[in-house]
């Protein structure tokens, strides 16, 4: 029984590294924006530089929500190690197991949604999984019934939840 425990706290260790590295990769990637980009032929350099830097506003928006998310997380990723490695009660570092596993399955299907929905063709996406309702943040000027229909399909089969229960928020 210890050691199919301890087997657990490995593999959701090894599993949350691996998810805080790919997302700190991803991150990385989100702020890959040129400051030196010339503006294109037959647009005023004022329009093109406004509009990069809105574009630059809304990436940056994801870039520092999936920081933001990522700190909250190994603040409670710490806690539960804290109850897990103190010698608790059965029943509390059992819970803290469970939930330490919960939070890398969540993370794990986070970043999977986000990039079903990025290669669908969307430029930027947040997926926000909560216990009774996940949230999607997408980079678009608006959606359509169906392109809303869509994302919706492709977020809650790979989460696995009821798309009556995915809310999309559109951000420009």
């Amino acid at each position: 029984m210890i050691q199919m425990i301890n087997g657990k706290k490995i593999l959701g260790l090894a599993v949350i590294l691996l998810l805080a590295g790919i997302i700190w990769f991803l991150v990385l990637q989100g702020k890959d924006t040129s400051p030196n980009e010339v503006p294109e032929v037959g647009i005023e350099p004022g329009i093109e530089i406004q509009t990069k830097a809105a574009e630059a506003g809304s990436i940056s928006f994801f870039a520092e929500y999936r920081m933001e998310r990522e700190r909250t997380r190994s603040k409670q990723i710490e806690l539960l190690r804290e109850i897990i490695n103190q010698n608790s009660q059965g029943k509390a570092r059992e819970a803290a197991s469970l939930r330490l596993v919960s939070i890398s399955e969540d993370m794990e299907k986070e970043m999977k949604a986000e990039n079903l929905v990025k290669s669908s063709g969307y430029k930027e996406c947040v997926v926000i999984i909560q216990s009774s309702e996940t949230t999607v943040v997408l980079k678009a000027e608006s959606l359509s019934q169906e392109q809303e229909d869509e994302v919706k399909q492709i977020v809650g089969t790979s989460i696995m939840q009821e798309k009556s229960k995915i809310n999309i928020i559109v951000r420009k």
